[in-house]
């Protein structure tokens, strides 16, 4: 899979596993919205890493909150191709 000018959401973006996968994405061409509950590390990240991150405080457990951060993305990036 070509990963420049992907874009992907990933849950749990914002530490561990999910951070890693982010990074990974964004220093290969991606994007990448970055899903989690930790506002501080989530802020930091999509700081750190500029135009191709955006942070959605998301609760994977909530309907609506994973609905908006769908929306975010759309409107953020045009779309997305992998959660």
């Amino acid at each position: 899979m070509e990963i420049r000018d992907c874009v992907a959401m990933v849950t749990g973006g914002a530490s561990g596993l999910g951070e890693a996968t982010v990074r990974d994405l964004v220093a290969h061409g991606g994007r990448a919205a970055i899903l989690d509950m930790v506002e501080e590390n989530g802020n930091r990240l999509a700081a750190e890493l500029g135009k191709n991150a955006i942070f959605v405080k998301t609760d994977v457990t909530n309907e609506a909150s994973v609905r908006e951060a769908v929306n975010r993305t759309l409107s953020s990036f045009g779309g997305f191709q992998v959660v």
